[in-house]
């Protein structure tokens, strides 16, 4: 029986990988048959093998891993089948000669079933390292304010040229991309973060309240300031090196 499908899994923010891709399908395999068939798994990949059989305890009670809520569903729909299922490796994707079809939209329920699986990590196959990892990944971490204020500002800034106002995650993704040098992309991040010792970063600090202003302007010091504003001898210089950044 030939049919294609177009995944779509539910309440999860799964990466749209390859691995994610068969994770997905045998899931719905699983799901579709019934409980004594016999299933013969044909892979091109070392991925299924390995996780579900060669390295199948660690794949169950790593939670850090790619996919492991996809994994972890899928363990559990192979421990509740009471028909044999094989995993055998071949050279070629046995999918390829197949015709191409229309996708038919599903979707796709990927809640593990507690009864047919562990619903925590087993002491024995756990140690201090992961469990220090796992603790730490459950903690949210908090956005300083300063990074906050900056990237209110660069949507507003971004609205009032283009009306369109970028989420945080485009933000930072902009601030990747392969269009930039390396160090203009390190410069952008540190400003973003506010890394650079200038204004307010001395305001809190015992005689050295005036390094947080120009003495040229006498006033509070940004790095808008030191690129745009200020009258210092050598500006027109820093003008024309950051319009060339820009281009």
């Amino acid at each position: 029986m030939e049919f294609s499908l177009l995944l779509s899994f539910l309440d999860t923010n799964e990466d749209p990988s390859f691995n994610a891709a068969i994770l997905g399908g045998l899931i719905c395999v699983l799901q579709e048959t019934s409980l004594e068939t016999l299933i013969t798994i044909h892979s091109s990949t070392t991925f299924l093998g390995n996780t579900f059989v060669t390295d199948r305890l660690n794949s169950e009670n790593n939670p850090l891993i790619p996919n492991s809520q996809l994994i972890r569903s899928t363990i559990a729909a192979l421990q509740e089948r009471t028909g044999r299922i094989y995993f055998k490796k071949v050279n070629n994707n046995p999918a390829k000669p197949l015709k191409v079809l229309s996708p038919t939209p599903t979707l796709l329920d990927i809640q593990a079933d507690l009864m047919s699986t562990n619903p925590g990590i087993l002491l024995k196959e756990g140690n201090q390292r992961l469990f220090t990892k796992v603790i730490k990944s459950m903690r949210d971490k908090p956005t300083p304010k300063s990074t906050m204020s900056n990237l209110d500002r660069i949507r507003c800034s971004i609205a009032e040229v283009f009306e369109y106002q970028p989420t945080d995650s485009a933000i930072w993704t902009s601030l990747r991309s392969r269009n930039l040098t390396r160090l203009s992309r390190n410069f952008l991040r540190k400003c973003l973060h506010d890394i650079y010792c200038v204004g307010f970063f001395w305001e809190h600090m015992p005689n050295l309240e005036n390094l947080g202003q120009c003495p040229t302007c006498k006033v509070p010091e940004s790095l808008e300031h030191i690129m745009l504003e200020c009258d210092a001898p050598g500006q027109h210089q820093i003008c024309n090196l950051q319009k060339d950044f820009g281009d």
